[in-house]
């Protein structure tokens, strides 16, 4: 975008059913003071929006304290519900911990964390549900130490619901596609078991051979409808992928699990990129100062904005057409019973024991402490090369997280 002209401003007294939602722990005190700074001078301490923190455990009494000394609004305290943030009774331990070695002997990312784990499942099924939560209409995620850099002069969830927009963003990459292998082939047959039509967006992520392209929202920053998730198609999906298992048995996160069903079920003109909101998350910064935005940002100097970087899918977002592009999951484009997707673990002796789309096991070693990586024995294929270039018109792929 070569230039940029600010929102008007929202009148004080228009207001939406909305918090600032914000799943932490005691020990990110300092890094949340820090955010919190910056997201009241920047936005909240005009707007004042009530702050909802949840955690594992019990928040103590200097956290709860010293965050509300440092808002100009309110802040709700609660911990996650029971079951909500454990393994679930399906999961297999001796796959899973199998698993998780061998993704962290290979470098990935919280390859091996369960917590991390326990994080993307409950953002991806269960946020929504807490009490706490869905009692509001809109929610505006906010992380522990990421940066904002541009006043926010209008309110972002009055905006949307005036424009009939029910999921925003700031930031699209490539996610890592060592941690998701199963997410798409299950998903496109779950598409097709349940007939899902006018998908026109999913094209977003995906190459013309119909396979992940790795693109995704990045969901630490998110601004959406809580109805967007709690409603009984969602909670569907949910749950089918949830008794695949692949939250444990590989690490799905919960932003493609959001990107796809989004991709799914909203067209492109109800999902929205906040170009104007400087942002930043661990490496990656999105920040314009172009047009008006000269005189509201403050961009830092020593970086580049990551917008059209090498693993962006930005420039692929901003070149989508409008009106998308139309999506079946007939023959040749979803699966059908041949292809449903099986993941297949070999045991030392060849014994097999096999993950069935349902969750389910067939068990055939008398060994089961003993696995031998037998990826190789999947029912599909990723390419991962050819949907990376689809993706970005770049030929060197870098998944990132």
């Amino acid at each position: 975008m070569s230039s940029y002209e600010k929102l008007p401003s929202t009148p004080l007294h228009q207001r939406a059913i909305a918090c600032i939602l914000i799943l932490c722990q005691n020990k990110d005190l300092r890094d949340m003071l820090r955010t919190i700074r910056m997201f009241e001078d920047r936005f909240n301490r005009r707007y004042k929006y009530p702050y909802v923190f949840i955690n594992d455990v019990p928040f103590s009494e200097e956290f709860q304290l010293r965050i509300r000394t440092a808002i100009t609004s309110t802040a709700e305290f609660g911990v996650v519900e029971p079951g909500t943030w454990e393994i679930p009774t399906w999961i297999n331990s001796t796959v899973m911990d199998f698993c998780r070695k061998k993704m962290e002997e290979d470098g990935i990312m919280y390859g091996g964390s369960v917590p991390y784990r326990h994080m993307c499942r409950w953002y991806s099924g269960w946020f929504h549900r807490h009490p706490l939560v869905s009692k509001y209409e809109w929610y505006w995620r906010l992380e522990p130490g990421v940066s904002y850099y541009c006043d926010i002069t209008y309110d972002p969830f009055v905006f949307m619901e005036n424009n009939d927009k029910v999921y925003g963003f700031t930031v699209a990459l490539l996610e890592i596609r060592e941690t998701i292998p199963s997410l798409w082939p299950l998903t496109r047959y779950y598409a097709y078991e349940r007939r899902i039509e006018n998908a026109t967006l999913l094209g977003f992520l995906a190459d013309e051979n119909g396979e992940y392209n790795g693109c995704h929202f990045w969901s630490n920053f998110e601004i959406a409808r809580v109805d967007l998730w709690a409603n009984p198609q969602y909670e569907d999906y949910f749950n089918y992928l949830d008794q695949w298992g692949g939250f444990y048995y590989e690490r799905w996160g919960d932003a493609p699990v959001h990107s796809i069903y989004v991709a799914l079920t909203q067209p492109k003109s109800r999902v929205h990129y906040f170009h104007d909101i400087g942002y930043k998350h661990d490496d990656f910064l999105h920040c314009a100062e172009e047009g008006e935005l000269e005189y509201i940002c403050q961009c830092p100097k020593e970086e580049d904005t990551f917008d059209f970087n090498v693993g962006s899918c930005l420039k692929r977002w901003l070149r989508y057409p409008a009106d998308g592009v139309n999506w079946t999951f007939d023959e040749g484009i979803g699966f059908d019973e041949r292809a449903r997707p099986i993941r297949t673990y070999r045991a030392p002796s060849g014994d097999v024991v096999r993950l069935n789309g349902d969750g389910s096991f067939v068990w055939e070693d008398e060994d089961p402490n003993a696995w031998v990586d037998g990826r190789e024995g999947v029912d599909w294929v990723w390419d991962w090369d050819v949907a990376y270039h689809e993706a970005t018109g770049e030929t060197e792929s870098k998944g990132s997280h």
